[in-house]
């Protein structure tokens, strides 16, 4: 189903987006569609593929989105605002990226007959009790009734901490292991996955769904106390 395909990635760029393109370029046709151009430049010079076309575009823009989707069979929308609080501090700018960018992504996807798209979510979207968690709970809603007359499936996938994403608090501190940190809890804990499995399950939903589902992986629970003291040591 996959294989030989023409997949375009919004915020291809990404941690995702690198996950995704490795696992796909080399049997596929993938279309990394984000506004960044100096990531976009580094993401050329990393794979240097002939298969990977790259193109500018904010996904607001459904004309242009809907140019880079010439050709394609699938769609994967990574593209959001991701962080927590600079969600919380413009949920203006939240809507307008994970809602209103959504729902131009659907349009464009629809208009252009893909024949499967995957939205990527968040565990926060669960019981939502924040900016991010809330827009992401609305798309995943926008992608569930996107199904009704539509030729396109559309399904989404949630996630939880992805443990080697860039800008991830992990990250952040294994640059900065002096920081001081403190935790409102010394139980308190996540569900970590890695890059490599976040592209498999958007990889499963493309394979799978039949329309509306959110599929979620299994995965694995850590104490932040322990990977704190794996990290600093």
């Amino acid at each position: 189903m996959i294989k030989g395909s023409k997949i375009l990635i919004t915020g291809g760029t990404g941690s995702l987006g690198y996950g995704l393109t490795k696992a796909l370029h080399l049997d596929n046709r993938i279309v990394i569609y984000c506004r960044n151009e100096e990531r976009q430049y580094e993401m050329k010079q990393h794979f240097k593929n002939d298969n990977i076309v790259f193109r500018i575009g904010d996904i607001r823009d459904q004309d242009t989105l809907e140019m880079a989707l010439t050709g394609c069979d699938l769609a994967i929308h990574a593209a959001a605002m991701k962080d927590l609080i600079m969600c919380e501090e413009q949920p203006t700018q939240t809507f307008y990226n994970n809602i209103e960018g959504s729902k131009s992504f659907i349009s464009a996807v629809k208009r252009s007959k893909i024949r499967k798209a995957v939205a990527v979510s968040t565990d926060k979207a669960a019981s939502p009790s924040s900016v991010y968690g809330a827009s992401k709970y609305i798309m995943e809603k926008l992608f569930a009734e996107a199904n009704t007359y539509s030729e396109t499936i559309f399904s989404s996938v949630r996630f939880g901490n992805m443990i080697d994403s860039r800008g991830s608090l992990i990250a952040q501190w294994k640059r900065n292991p002096n920081d001081s940190i403190r935790l409102s809890h010394n139980e308190v804990a996540r569900f970590f996955f890695t890059v490599k499995e976040g592209a498999e399950t958007v990889l499963e939903a493309l394979e799978k769904s039949q329309g509306g589902e959110i599929f979620i992986r299994k995965m694995k629970r850590a104490r932040i106390s322990d990977v704190l003291s794996v990290i600093t040591k």
